[in-house]
C-alpha cells in the first residue's frame, strides 16, 4: 500500500545527456516489509541534508525553478551531493493546454 506520494530520482543530468537517454528510478513509498519481484526492486532511502523547492506551474517552468534552486544553494555556501528527487503532490493537470505540475524539487547537499 502507498505511504506518501510518489517520485522519481534523476541519475543523470538532463543539460549533459541526450534527450531520452536520461536514466531516472520511480518510486513509490511503502509502509511494512515487501519483497522485490522481477523488475520491481525495493530500496532503502537514507536521510539526507537538502535543498528543496517547490514548483507550482506548467512543466515548461522547471528549468526556471531549478536554476532559482541552484542559486539558493551556491548563494548559501552548499554544494550538491547527489541525483535530484522529484516528489509529485499532486497529478499533474492539463490547464491551457500545458501540463500543470504540483511537485518539490530536492538536491542533496553539504556545506563547502
Amino acid at each position: 500500500m502507498p505511504a506518501g506520494p510518489p517520485m522519481a530520482i534523476f541519475l543523470d543530468e538532463p543539460e549533459e545527456i541526450l534527450p531520452g537517454k536520461c536514466r531516472c528510478e520511480v518510486l513509490i513509498p511503502i509502509a511494512g516489509e515487501a519483497k522485490s519481484e522481477e523488475e520491481i526492486k525495493i530500496k532503502e532511502i537514507p536521510s539526507a541534508e537538502v535543498a528543496s523547492i517547490t514548483h507550482r506551474g506548467p512543466t515548461k517552468d522547471y528549468p526556471k525553478t531549478y536554476e532559482k534552486l541552484h542559486k539558493l544553494i551556491n548563494e548559501n555556501g552548499y554544494v550538491c551531493t547527489g541525483p535530484v528527487t522529484e516528489i509529485y503532490l499532486s497529478k499533474p493537470k492539463m490547464v491551457g493546454g500545458e501540463t500543470v505540475v504540483f511537485s518539490n524539487i530536492q538536491i542533496p547537499v553539504k556545506r563547502k
